[in-house]
């Protein structure tokens, strides 16, 4: 017995302007999978490769489309917020001036050195309330010279064996800190530096 040759094509897609090769019920894979997914076999196709733009679909954005209709960063402000233009909504409030010393604040009513020290850093162990706590203690002071505080210093520097637990916490100018560094004299050391 001699096996003959279908010389037929197979049949393509019903969908006008869709070539594949026929799948069932008329359509290609595609469209069965669409029709089965959302009830229409021309469903879900929005954001494909053959109907998305070229270019961001938010206002004022130019950058090329990566997923959906949108670029790689409003894509990613979508799956974090709900919304593709969330970050930029953020950005456009004014943040105003900085509470502890008064320049122009970045974000949470603070400036970068104070959000940093106060918000951002995640290395410590120490809440974000307690380091406010421990700041307003001190007045937003300097401990060794009483000026404007800006940083968050380890009176016993973790480079020395220095917790990182409130009480080892305090608040310090730029100079104070750069002068004192990961430097560890002992509490007469200390007491002289608060007295003078």
């Amino acid at each position: 017995m001699t096996r003959t040759r279908n010389s037929n094509p197979p049949p393509t897609c019903t969908i006008d302007g869709c070539d594949r090769p026929y799948d069932a019920s008329g359509w290609c894979k595609g469209h069965r999978l669409r029709n089965h997914r959302h009830g229409d076999p021309l469903a879900g196709g929005v954001g494909r490769n053959h109907d998305r733009p070229d270019t961001c679909t938010v206002t004022d954005c130019q950058q090329p489309v990566a997923k959906r209709t949108w670029c790689n960063a409003h894509y990613i402000r979508w799956r974090r917020h709900g919304d593709p233009t969330a970050g930029d909504r953020m950005r456009a409030n004014d943040p105003g001036t900085c509470v502890v010393c008064g320049r122009k604040a970045v974000a949470r009513e603070h400036c970068k050195t104070h959000l940093k020290h106060l918000y951002g850093d995640r290395r410590s162990r120490v809440p974000m309330k307690v380091r406010k706590q421990r700041w307003a203690m001190w007045r937003n002071s300097c401990y060794l010279c009483g000026g404007p505080a800006e940083a968050s210093d380890h009176v016993i520097p973790r480079a020395k064996g220095g917790l990182d637990v409130p009480a080892n916490l305090r608040p310090i100018c730029t100079a104070c800190n750069t002068r004192k560094r990961d430097h560890w004299h002992g509490i007469a050391w200390l007491q002289e530096q608060v007295t003078r």
